[in-house]
């Protein structure tokens, strides 16, 4: 029960980041405001420009609007079926309500029309996962990283998702990356703790969780009491 425990912390974990990549959580949403205000204007000079339908539908996603998101790229593909901007953002308002096989399809419409753009191999990724597909996930997340290696967030998620199929030994790899490219990213620590602890490696686990609370970072309470049990030491000291 405790490693089915973990392991279902850790995915909660990654399914936390698929939202935030979705979203701006505690920004100021006021210059979308203003955005929105200024491609109205366009707008009403010429009701089919496209590049502003997608930029007014994309502010309408950062503030949480996604029926008039959806209106606006509705519009902007029916015009510019070519475009793969329309389809990304079009993909991300299905995500958001939870019309998860039509945010793949537009997404996939994107990667066809955008083989190279990481943020639609990220973002279909992300859905892969919140649907369970595991290895469609991690096969997109590889290619994201094909094209940039330099992608932190995707060597992360890409390591939560080994976690999940027992590979720990790619995971650790993945987070150890993730580090390299920035030692303050917590969450890896904490994620590269618990495939440590898997492989029975309670040591490094703890070390990787004293660097995880050293960053201020809030390492989950069932995981540090199970990493307690095992070592008898409290990774906190």
């Amino acid at each position: 029960m405790k490693y089915l425990l973990i392991g279902l912390m850790c995915l909660s974990m990654l399914l936390g980041l698929c939202k935030k990549a979705f979203t701006r959580e505690g920004e100021d949403l006021k210059h979308y405001d203003k955005a929105i205000s200024l491609l109205n204007k366009v707008l009403e000079i010429d009701p089919d420009d496209t590049d502003a339908l997608i930029k007014r539908g994309a502010s309408y996603i950062m503030k949480g609007e996604y029926d008039l998101a959806l209106k606006d790229l509705d519009r902007a593909a029916e015009l510019d079926p070519e475009n793969p901007k329309a389809y990304y953002n079009r993909g991300v308002v299905f995500y958001h309500k939870r019309q998860l096989d039509k945010a793949i399809a537009d997404f996939d419409r994107a990667q066809r029309l955008a083989p190279g753009d990481v943020d639609v191999y990220n973002s279909r990724a992300n859905v892969y996962a919140v649907k369970g597909l595991t290895g469609r996930a991690i096969e997109d997340y590889t290619k994201a990283l094909q094209i940039d290696p330099g992608l932190i967030k995707t060597y992360y998620n890409r390591g939560v998702l080994y976690i999940s199929r027992k590979k720990y030994d790619l995971a650790i790899k993945d987070f150890t990356r993730s580090l390299e490219l920035d030692p303050d990213y917590a969450p890896s620590y904490q994620s590269r703790a618990i495939a440590h602890y898997y492989k029975g490696e309670y040591d490094k686990s703890r070390q990787n969780v004293q660097k995880a609370l050293a960053l201020g970072f809030p390492v989950n309470g069932s995981f540090l009491e199970a990493l307690r049990k095992r070592t008898g030491e409290n990774a906190e000291e």
